[in-house]
């Protein structure tokens, strides 16, 4: 017997049932045909309220997902894995920046936009709770997974779960009764403690071989390593997993404290953000309009999705307006095509928004106005612009794009 088993065995033996307990669970990924009754989900979400919590701000939303349509769906985008579909109690827990924020605003509060930290409270508020549940279900006699790929395909499951802006499905658990089969199966043994205990400081260095010695078995350190990481790390589902966080974290990157000034005695133009109190330097956000037309180029060239006028205008100046491509896309969603109608042209109302958006006034709107309407005349609508533009025999998506990139260059001149 190890040192550590032997240590593991000791402290079990004389332990409380509550350490016991976390000795024994184990994943549960095969469950008995049997329901979880109310009362016992009732337990398990008050336990799960219970855990500690930042400023018992409670930054998490449960979702407790019964619509079994949903589950086979979840079953399919996290990974393909049935025994979702088949598990009596699926929660997923969503780190929730979003409910305070509301509260704030409700209040007549001037709250600053989420960023990175808060998303980081938020997850560890939302881990402390599931880990709460897992805990609870297990002195039940309820098993649990956690399955880590809810954080996969960003945007599957925030139509699935009909996820808003500063909410992420940080961790998704099962729950049911084990089969027989995994009662009996044994729990793989966890890291000798002198590779996860360390005294005061982070370690110099790790001694990996002797780390991994036992999980490798029979194989070498090389053999065994190379084919975890091909089949884990380095694995499609992972790199998804990277690519949808990054999809997430856009809600909160707040660029702005990026572009904040030493202002004391710059003399720069600096506009105030309303809402956060934030300082905006417009000469060190602007340099010239390439960076812009070159990424409104690359979405109008976009065959997988179309951006309209609007959106097309709107996104390109996203991280400077403090927002992320998806809220800019979704703001620019109604106003192509003159909103649809052949009103005011899409790529004016995106630029109105942009200006607004970057602290512009009335003065650089004005300018903006009187730059596009010395090409155009006075009428800025979608549809006599387009009836123009037929006439002299011109293609529309050559007429709109023109309309975007002319959009952006002014949007650039105004506010410089």
């Amino acid at each position: 017997m190890s040192d550590y088993s032997k240590i593991r065995e000791e402290i079990y033996g004389e332990t409380t049932d509550a350490i016991r307990e976390l000795f024994d669970r184990k994943s549960v990924r095969a469950f008995e045909k049997r329901e979880i009754g109310e009362r016992e989900r009732q337990q398990i979400f008050y336990a799960a309220a219970e855990a500690p919590s930042a400023g018992c701000q409670q930054l998490y939303t449960i979702l407790d997902i019964r619509d079994q349509e949903i589950k086979d769906k979840l079953a399919v985008s996290c990974d393909n894995q049935p025994f979702i579909a088949e598990a009596p109690m699926v929660l997923v827990f969503c780190a929730d920046c979003k409910k305070w924020q509301d509260a704030y605003i409700e209040a007549g509060c001037s709250p600053r936009q989420p960023g990175a930290g808060d998303l980081m409270l938020a997850v560890t508020d939302t881990a402390i709770a599931a880990q709460n549940a897992v805990v609870a279900a297990e002195s039940l006699g309820i098993g649990s997974c956690y399955i880590g790929d809810i954080m996969e395909q960003c945007e599957t499951h925030r139509e699935l779960l009909h996820l808003p802006e500063y909410v992420f499905p940080a961790v998704m658990v099962v729950f049911g009764y084990p089969a027989d089969r995994q009662d009996k199966r044994e729990k793989p043994r966890r890291f000798d403690m002198e590779h996860v205990v360390f005294e005061n400081v982070y370690p110099e260095t790790f001694d990996c071989r002797e780390m991994l010695k036992r999980r490798c078995g029979e194989l070498s350190y090389e053999e065994w390593t190379g084919r975890f990481c091909k089949r884990k790390y380095n694995s499609d589902f992972s790199r998804e997993m990277t690519r949808s966080a990054e999809k997430y974290l856009e809600d909160f990157a707040d660029d702005y404290r990026k572009q904040q000034l030493d202002h004391a005695g710059t003399g720069a133009e600096q506009v105030q953000k309303p809402g956060g109190g934030r300082v905006m330097d417009r000469s060190k956000l602007l340099f010239d309009s390439d960076q812009y037309l070159e990424k409104a180029g690359q979405l109008r060239a976009d065959r997988t999705v179309h951006y309209n006028c609007a959106q097309a205008v709107i996104i390109p100046f996203a991280k400077e307006c403090g927002i992320s491509e998806n809220k800019a896309f979704a703001l620019g969603m109604h106003f192509g095509g003159g909103m649809k109608m052949g009103s005011i042209c899409g790529a004016v109302a995106g630029a109105a928004m942009v200006i607004g958006m970057m602290g512009g006034g009335d003065q650089e709107y004005q300018a903006f106005l009187r730059a596009m309407k010395e090409h155009h005349g006075d009428k800025l609508d979608c549809a006599v612009l387009l009836r123009k533009n037929a006439e002299a025999g011109g293609g529309r998506k050559t007429h709109c794009d023109g309309m975007i990139y002319e959009a952006i260059e002014n949007i650039v001149n105004c506010l410089q």
